[in-house]
């Protein structure tokens, strides 16, 4: 018990003296020298080193295949329980709201944070007034609203046109009219203009708030959905029309959307409202018809739980995430001959080919690559990491990107890889980081998207366990770099 907790020379020193840490790696000690039937643990695992949370893990292992101990664990830590669990039950408020295999659950988690971070902007966005919203730190820049005072404004309706999977359009698309009407009635007309007052709503056309492109005869007489912009990826905006909650709540309103698509495609309108959480959804099939083209969908009000679709969400779309300035069109992980392979042993190459886009015109920075190794999906043992290429769209709008690792010097094992485009600094620096499903300086990310298996065909002499940053050769657009190891 001594020698697993490691407390050294305080282990017989009063418990009152100890930190947390030290409390309980003694207390997990304790109640893990016994095999016991069930063993639960309560957030046992936010403390501790990796070294020490890796051995935590053995021994719960070996107690459930070895001794066959029943283990429950309570965390928040989600991303932990794929690896220990067979099974997450997710309890909200004291509800289950889902219970299922480890990876669905975790991915569906992940889509509620991202939700909750969505819904807590569009509350601030629709309750200010219109003059203040420039004001919202990090989310509206300076451009959302012209310089003309319009004075306060009752709260409105949060409206967007987005993608069925939150995802940028994969054609073209250009929106130049919203309109609903009861009765034959119309109750509200949002004329996409040149300015960010459209008719009966305001436009939040600042690139961190949404997708907004600028107006334009060429796209329809409207804006583009660009496909680079808010990490939510949607077109915002607030409409105040009185009497409008009224009638969306009597119902039987249909709405039409005035749209330029290069293809067929779904096309969804939201109007979310506040003080209780509503919201209203019609979606429109677009032909693609030249020239454009005006659809008509009913507006209805979606089920009380409305993040019962995100908790439905493909592996896609819940396993992307990015403002999408930069991002990737093709991951291909290869072996010799540069054939696909995602089983590797120790010694032999390992390739990697990233075709990527730049979307946004003005970037030009030394964006950073990086792919992200965690043996058994819980542990970070190694990464991949570039941040000398510099991307600019006035120069190369499209390329691809090389990784060679050869040899290969990653312990044996099962690995759960993300693969990211980021703004630069922001893998290295040391400040604490938003989540990665909603930050603004993720470009572009696989999250733990790809699963590698590497074996060992014979005895070597590789430290098990070790992080540090893999020496590899990068091929950026013919460019050459060379990184090396650096332990951590």
């Amino acid at each position: 018990m001594a020698d697993f907790a490691e407390i050294g020379v305080y282990f017989d020193q009063p418990v009152k003296t100890y930190s947390s840490g030290m409390r309980l790696r003694l207390m997990f000690s304790v109640a893990t020298t016994i095999s016991p039937d069930i063993l639960i643990l309560d957030e046992v695992m936010s403390v501790g080193d990796a070294y020490f949370v890796r051995k935590s893990f053995d021994r719960m292992r070996h107690l459930c295949a070895g001794e066959g101990t029943t283990l429950l664990v309570v965390s928040h830590s989600v991303n932990m329980l794929p690896e220990l669990c067979d099974r997450i039950v997710w309890i909200d408020n004291g509800a289950v709201r889902m219970d299922g295999d480890p990876e669905t659950v975790a991915r569906a988690y992940d889509n509620f944070m991202r939700a909750e971070e969505e819904n807590r902007l569009r509350k601030l966005q629709s309750a200010m007034p219109i003059q203040q919203l420039s004001e919202l730190p990090g989310e509206l820049a300076d451009e959302a609203v012209d310089a003309t005072p319009r004075g306060d404004r009752p709260a409105g309706i949060m409206g967007e046109i987005r993608m069925p999977d939150g995802q940028p359009p994969r054609h073209r698309l250009a929106v130049g009219r919203i309109e609903l009407l009861h009765g034959g009635e119309r109750i509200a007309d949002i004329a996409i203009g040149a300015g960010d007052k459209a008719g009966d709503a305001i436009l939040l056309t600042d690139g961190s708030a949404g997708n907004w492109g600028a107006w334009s005869e060429a796209a329809g007489g409207g804006r583009a959905f660009l496909p680079f912009g808010s990490p939510f990826h949607k077109l915002p905006f607030i409409v105040s029309t009185t009497g409008l909650e009224a009638a969306l709540e009597r119902g039987d309103i249909e709405a039409r959307l005035a749209c330029s698509a290069e293809a067929a495609m779904e096309i969804d309108l939201q109007l979310h409202a506040e003080d209780p959480p509503r919201c209203w959804r019609a979606r429109f099939i677009a032909t693609g018809a030249a020239g454009g083209e005006t659809i008509a969908a009913a507006l209805a009000p979606l089920p009380a739980d409305s993040l019962a679709d995100a908790a439905k969400s493909s592996r896609s779309a819940s396993g992307r995430f990015g403002t999408r300035r930069i991002e990737f069109l093709d991951i291909a992980f290869l072996g010799d001959g540069d054939l696909p392979r995602l089983v590797y042993s120790i010694g032999a190459p390992l390739r990697v080919r990233m075709r990527y886009r730049v979307n946004d015109p003005n970037l030009d920075e030394n964006a950073e690559v990086v792919l992200a190794f965690q043996k058994d999906g819980l542990q970070v043992t190694n990464r991949f990491f570039l941040d000398e290429y510099r991307f600019s769209a006035s120069e190369r709008r499209e390329g691809e990107i090389h990784l060679d690792a050869s040899p290969l010097l990653l312990a044996p094992g099962e690995y759960v890889v993300s693969v990211a485009l980021h703004a630069a600094g922001h893998a290295t620096r040391k400040l604490p980081r938003e989540h990665v499903s909603v930050a603004r300086a993720v470009y572009d990310m696989y999250y733990r998207y790809f699963h590698l298996t590497v074996f060992e065909p014979y005895h070597t002499t590789l430290l098990q366990d070790v992080i540090f940053q893999h020496p590899a050769t990068w091929i950026v657009d013919s460019r050459k770099f060379r990184t090396t190891v650096v332990t951590d």
